[in-house]
């Protein structure tokens, strides 16, 4: 929209220790009707968080962030840039080592807009467009979990309790491994297909089957298709 680099760069301007800024987003269908609008990606609204605070929320998956409503400094950004290796999680990974560098700052108003249909490279690997939101695969979520540990992984000895990171990011994939899975048995049209997708699902960490938050949100998905 309009304001949008106006209002970022007055944000780094006034915050050198700054270094990514993100807005909220207005989500359009195919033909530019409105689906939703997120003020701050985050559930809290706060103006300023530090990097490090930032990358745990960004490790539990709890955030609605855009890549497109998002400004970097140019000195933040990781001198490797996006990863091959990191594939469907490459934007993830770039603000994970970007907020390395500085805290990062939110415009809690939505400054851009993010057209979703059937055709954009979020519906590939197995994603679905379902309504207003996109129902992720776990293979999309493997991969983006991968990008987690690898952060982790390389820069270990600059990441405080990193061995607690990576349990936040292993326990971010439980999670939405029940949820897949209650998601799959409800409505079951296909009732034996269904049972061996949540068996699949759940077999690829049988301690999720032991992790009461994740039966918490695997609960909320399943009563939300009911």
């Amino acid at each position: 929209l309009p304001d949008f680099l106006a209002r970022t760069a007055q944000v780094l301007h006034e915050h050198p220790d700054v270094s990514i800024v993100h807005t909220g987003y207005e989500a359009i269908d195919a033909t530019g009707g409105l689906l939703y609008a997120v003020e701050h990606p985050f559930l809290d609204a706060r103006v300023i968080i530090s990097g490090f605070e930032y990358i745990q929320r960004m490790l539990s998956g709890e955030h609605r962030i855009e890549f497109t409503a998002s400004v970097l400094r140019r000195r933040s950004l990781p001198a490797c840039g996006f990863l091959v290796e990191d594939d469907v999680g490459d934007d993830i990974g770039l603000l994970l080592r970007a907020a390395l560098h500085g805290k990062v700052a939110f415009v809690n108003e939505p400054l851009v807009r993010v057209r979703f249909h059937d055709n954009t490279v979020s519906t590939t690997g197995g994603n679905q467009l379902l309504g207003d939101r996109y129902l992720r695969s776990v293979g999309y979520r493997i991969k983006c979990t991968e990008t987690k540990l690898r952060f982790i992984e390389e820069y270990a000895d600059r990441l405080p309790h990193h061995r607690s990171l990576r349990g936040i990011a292993k326990r971010s994939l439980r999670r939405h491994l029940l949820v897949s899975a209650a998601r799959a048995l409800h409505p079951p049209s296909d009732v034996r297909g269904a049972l061996r997708s949540a068996v699949t699902d759940t077999a690829l960490d049988r301690r999720a089957l032991v992790d009461p938050r994740a039966w918490k949100h695997a609960v909320a998905a399943y009563l939300d298709r009911a």
